[in-house]
């Protein structure tokens, strides 16, 4: 009986094998080209922030400098994109900390945190935006020595690329 359930075992694996090797198995989907605008700044190879889809609204996130030397090694970066000044966010995209100056993007990628939620970036009037610096990294209210920043002229309109936003506030 052993030697049977073997014997059928290596035929299985030997079959999947022979499959995939002549190609029976469905193609990849090919990644989407994506189009930066020529006048944004590329980011560096440390920083790498590849866009995925078009880009709704850009610029660069900065740290008022008296405030770098408070940075925490391990916090994690949220930008936040709302319809109004307050109220839930309609787009956010998280990353580890990075080197700042940082360029970003905001591209419809970013909407749609839960199913039924998406929200297309380009047919809202502006949006509200706010950078937070978060030392443990989970979602939530801000508590003592977390780092903020909004940008300074909102709301912005989608299809802004110089949404420049300063950190300038810790808790």
């Amino acid at each position: 009986m052993l030697k049977r359930a073997l014997c059928f075992f290596v035929l299985c694996a030997l079959g999947c094998h022979q499959n995939y090797e002549e190609g029976s198995h469905p193609q990849p989907i090919p990644p989407q080209p994506v189009q930066m605008p020529a006048n944004h700044p590329a980011p560096t190879s440390e920083q790498s922030n590849k866009p995925v889809g078009e880009v709704v609204i850009g610029g660069t996130i900065r740290i008022e400098p008296s405030l770098v030397s408070r940075l925490p090694k391990q916090a994690v970066l949220y930008l936040i994109a709302r319809p109004a000044p307050s109220g839930p966010p309609i787009a956010i995209k998280r990353m580890p900390l990075p080197t700042f100056p940082y360029a970003y993007t905001l591209t419809q990628a970013d909407t749609g945190m839960m199913p039924g939620q998406e929200v297309d970036l380009k047919s809202l009037d502006a949006l509200y935006l706010a950078v937070k610096i978060d030392q443990d990294g989970k979602v939530g209210p801000a508590q003592a020595g977390d780092m903020e920043g909004v940008f300074e002229s909102n709301p912005v309109a989608p299809g802004t690329l110089n949404a420049d936003i300063i950190i300038d506030k810790v808790h």
